[in-house]
């Protein structure tokens, strides 16, 4: 007889199996029951956190204190302010830097070993954006002098020589005069050592002068980012509120541009007058941009760089220049000087400018010249390039605008600027003063401008009106001298010229009647009739 089917249904089939099994110890069978529904603990089990730390990258500078065990041989509470030193707030730092004064002169050598440490963060202290913070690493240098120059335990002191004398030559002038004397004192005998210092000196004075974000960059690596927190609703995505700017503070990039170049063009003139070797970024047309203030120009919106560099070229002017060097100056001071909008920056500009046109008056060839190689490198007819040769060869755009900053009166500043057009005007050459009727045109400009405001503007302006008459006659440039006179004179009765003299007038007039005996009976007939 077949076997029956059991009509028990399969839970409790495996109910009696297990019963079965738990009896004869045998192991129960697998089963492959479904889970009941809710018995799926674990996809609802908080989860366990676990802190993966960021990968810290390696600094490009590595402070000494983590080098070598140096920071378990010094003092525990020298630590601390040797630490502070690297903090970015310049609060710290300053705090740092007295201290450190401090125990420079009641115990020096408890900073022997420290030393080290401090040549690591001098760079970035000295042309810190901080005024204060720069004043007080001055004092702090030399403070630590006699320790850094020990011939017991040397020190190299190549890395410090750009920062330290950028620090001489700083935009403040009370930072200026704090590090001058350690420099002035040490400078000389550190970079005449050898050519290395030289040319590292020179080297960190191009790249601030050229590119001073890159250096900046370089001596203040920016942090590793900080780790995004987690995400915990809508109060996570919200940004924090800014907060006020304190002292130390990123200043704004063409600021810093702009301390940087001046502290640069400082160094680069104090390599000028104390080594024989001339630093090669002289010769890089973009560094004479400094006297500029076109757009895009180095000195653009910075009279301080560009009265720095105004020091420059009157450093460079008596020693000698020749070549790419000479070109790259006459082309930017003559582009620079006539349309100069700041009366500090005008000041400080008219000696070098006049020992620079006496020493090199080809400086007008050399920028007429440079000037036209422009022009025909952006002019692609061949026809319009020919008509341009021909037809201006004889113009000079410096001259132009040196006429047009005559008629403005000297730029605004008729007092200082007058005395100066004779000499000026004896540097340019025959063939660029087209005609002595353009020079007066734009001469008497000033007076018909009302340019001549203040009693000693009239004085500088006839003193100087007498003697270009003079010059012009002497040379036969043309311009009608007498007529000229005749013009002053008439301007003097209508007192547009305010409390002037009419003796420079009648010498004058003397001086044309000894280089021709028809000029003063022209004359005396003009003005009577």
């Amino acid at each position: 007889m077949p076997k029956q089917k059991s009509s028990a249904s399969s839970a409790t089939r495996k109910k009696h199996a297990r019963k079965a099994a738990g009896v004869s110890g045998e192991p129960l069978p697998p089963t492959n029951e479904k889970k009941a529904k809710g018995s799926k603990k674990d996809k609802h089990a908080p989860k366990v956190k676990q802190y993966i730390p960021p990968t810290k990258p390696a600094p490009l500078r590595p402070d000494p204190l983590d080098v070598g065990g140096l920071a378990a041989r010094i003092d525990p509470d020298l630590l601390v302010v040797l630490r502070r030193l690297g903090k970015k707030d310049a609060v710290t730092k300053r705090r740092a830097l007295e201290e450190l004064t401090q125990l420079a002169t009641s115990n020096p050598d408890r900073l022997v070993e420290a030393a080290p440490v401090w040549t690591h963060h001098f760079p970035s202290l000295a042309l810190h954006p901080a005024r204060r913070v720069r004043t007080l690493t001055a004092s702090t240098h030399a403070a630590l002098l006699p320790i850094l120059l020990n011939e017991n335990a040397p020190i190299d002191m190549v890395p410090l020589l750009g920062p330290w004398c950028m620090l001489a030559h700083d935009m403040d002038r009370a930072v200026a005069m704090a590090a001058r004397p350690t420099w002035d004192a040490h400078g000389i005998t550190l970079v005449a050592r050898g050519d290395y210092e030289r040319e590292t000196l020179d080297e960190f004075a191009s790249r601030a002068a050229m590119d001073p974000a890159a250096l900046h960059a370089e001596l203040n690596p920016a942090p590793p980012p900080a780790p995004l927190p987690a995400k915990r609703g809508l109060a996570s995505s919200s940004t924090p509120e800014p907060r006020d700017k304190a002292e130390g503070d990123e200043e704004a990039p063409a600021d810093r541009a702009a301390r940087l170049r001046v502290g640069a063009l400082g160094a680069l003139g104090w390599l000028v007058s104390n080594t024989s070797e001339r630093p090669s970024v002289l010769h890089a047309p973009d560094l004479w941009t400094s006297l500029s203030t076109e757009k895009g120009a180095f000195g653009q919106d910075q009279p301080g760089v560009r009265r720095a560099a105004w020091s420059l070229v009157g450093l460079l002017a008596p020693r000698g220049l020749e070549g790419d060097e000479l070109a790259a100056v006459a082309s930017a001071v003559l582009r620079s000087a006539w349309v100069e909008p700041d009366a500090v920056v005008r000041a400080a500009m008219w000696e070098p400018l006049l020992v620079f046109l006496t020493k090199y008056p080809s400086a007008w060839h050399l920028e007429r010249q440079q000037e036209h190689e422009h022009d025909e490198d952006s002019d692609s007819d061949a026809e319009d390039h020919e008509h341009h040769d021909t037809s201006m060869s004889q113009e000079s755009r410096a001259y132009a605008e040196f006429l047009q900053f005559l008629a403005l009166g000297c730029g605004g500043s008729p007092a200082r600027g007058f005395p100066t057009v004779l000499v000026i005007l004896s540097t340019v050459p025959p063939d660029i003063i087209s005609n002595g009727e353009s020079f007066f045109t734009a001469l008497w400009g000033a007076v018909d401008g009302r340019a001549l405001a203040t009693p000693d503007a009239s004085r500088a302006f006839l003193s100087a009106f007498v003697e270009c008459v003079l010059f012009f006659a002497s040379r036969k440039y043309g311009g009608d001298p007498p007529a000229q006179l005749a013009r002053a004179w008439e301007a003097m009765l209508k007192k547009e010229l305010r409390n002037v003299s009419a003796v420079p007038l009648t010498e004058a007039l003397g001086k044309l009647g000894r280089m021709d005996s028809g000029m003063s009976t022209f004359f005396v007939f003009d003005v009577s009739g």
